[in-house]
Formats: C-alpha cells, structure tokens, sequence
C-alpha cells in the first residue's frame, strides 16, 4: 500500500517513563510486507508521500540482489502514484538503473515505453541502524532515514514534456545488506535524460 490513508494513534515513551499519544486521521500512509524469510544480499529503498505543494503524489522505490532458481539478479523497480495515476517501472516493462552509494546519495533512473523518471536522493543524517531478518536471525544489516531529501521529475517520451518535478525533506532512504564498500552501479542512463539536464536538490 504506497497511497493510503490512515486513522489511529501511536504512543511513544521517553527515556523518563513519560508517555506521549499522538492520534491521526486520514493520513497520508504507507505499508509492505518483507521479502520473506531473509532480505537481499543488497537492496536500497526510498519512499514518500510527503512532497513540498504536490499533495497527491506518492513514490516509491527500491533495488536489491535476490536469489532466484539458484541465481542471484538484480531487480529494481519505481512505481508513482499521481493524480489518479500509476507509474510503473519495473524490470517487464523497461528498465531500471540506479547509482547508490554505501550511504548519503541515492541516484535512479528508469525508462519504459511512455515515460522517463530520475530520483535524487540524499541526507546528510548518519540514519539509524535497523536489525532486518537473515537466515541466522535478526542482524543490524541496515540504515535509514526518514528526513531524507528527495527529488523526483516524471517525463513523457513523446514530444519530451516534463510532467512534473517535485521536492521532499520528508523522505524514507535506505541501504541495506552486504557489499557497500563502494558505490553501487546497474543499468545504463535511459536515452531521453542523456538530453536533459539532471535533477538538482
């Protein structure tokens, strides 16, 4: 679920025993299931649905190396929900590329038939460490944040309109899993961004 709405509350207790409640109604909301008994060997992932004067806009995305009949691939995808409408990027349909560093810059592109997306990512937060399942059982395998800045700009191929660029300071990033010495690359630039310049945050 990328483009919910929810109602409820959450209590939170500080380090003095001290409870505070706070209680919500019809906002913005975002839930998924894991990836099963144990995450990727690597995987990034980025979501938001808090963008600056785009209230109805919801993006999210994430990239990992799964074993699959044996083998590992790399499988990334990007689906945005805007004005009524699903964006959807994913390996079936096009192609997803990204540029990830172990952890402050996130860097995505994708291209299917219609259209073209870039997201920028990046925090200047040392984020928080997350234990996540393994097949030996929870590990702190990986960080994130949830005020993470984030850009995100949706082209059209055809007549190579922009059909918006929006802003966050609101955003869930991550990096996870094993092999983040260095900067994590898959996939090519898609052919209509090498014409445009890129995104800036």
């Amino acid at each position: 679920m990328a483009h919910g709405w929810a109602t409820g509350w959450f209590e939170q207790i500080d380090a003095s025993g001290s409870i505070r409640r706070f209680d919500f109604e019809q906002a913005p909301a975002y839930a998924e299931k894991n990836w099963g008994g144990a995450f990727p060997q690597r995987w990034f992932w980025l979501q938001c649905n808090a963008f600056d004067h785009t209230p109805d806009l919801t993006l999210t995305s994430g990239g990992g190396i799964r074993q699959m009949l044996g083998q590992r691939e790399s499988v990334g995808m990007v689906g945005i929900h805007h004005r009524g409408r699903f964006y959807e990027f994913v390996p079936w349909n096009g192609q997803v590329s990204w540029q990830v560093s172990p952890w402050g810059s996130w860097h995505i592109w994708a291209e299917q038939q219609d259209y073209v997306v870039e997201l920028v990512g990046k925090t200047e937060s040392p984020g928080i460490p997350i234990r996540v399942p393994t097949a030996t059982g929870l590990e702190f395998l990986c960080r994130d944040t949830t005020q993470g800045e984030l850009s995100v700009s949706l082209w059209q191929k055809q007549g190579r309109q922009l059909l918006f660029s929006a802003q966050s300071q609101q955003a869930g990033l991550e990096i996870g899993g094993n092999g983040w010495s260095e900067t994590w690359h898959h996939g090519t630039w898609p052919t209509l961004t090498k014409h445009l310049s890129p995104t800036k945050l």
